[in-house]
């Protein structure tokens, strides 16, 4: 069985020449693709809004310079304190 090949070719929702055994096949994927990507971006939407709303009781990360400015802070505070119980 030979296909000519002018009856195998369809152009493709982007514009470039694809070559098909069915021309309504292409289309036919084309469309469950976009649908695919539709429903995984709506998911991703989901799950990100689902994160935001269940907060983890995990502490906000403190870096190490903020720790050690934190507790100087307190050494000095703590010092300014001691000398007026005296």
């Amino acid at each position: 069985m030979h296909l000519d090949r002018q009856q195998l070719q369809v152009k493709s929702c982007t514009g470039r020449l694809v070559l098909a055994h069915k021309p309504g096949l292409l289309g036919y994927t084309a469309a469950m693709n976009r649908k695919k990507k539709i429903n995984q971006t709506l998911k991703a939407k989901a799950k990100k809004a689902n994160a935001k709303l269940h907060h983890t009781g995990k502490p906000k990360y403190i870096s190490k310079a903020e720790r050690e400015r934190l507790a100087i802070e307190t050494q000095h505070s703590v010092e300014e304190l001691s000398p007026l119980k005296s």
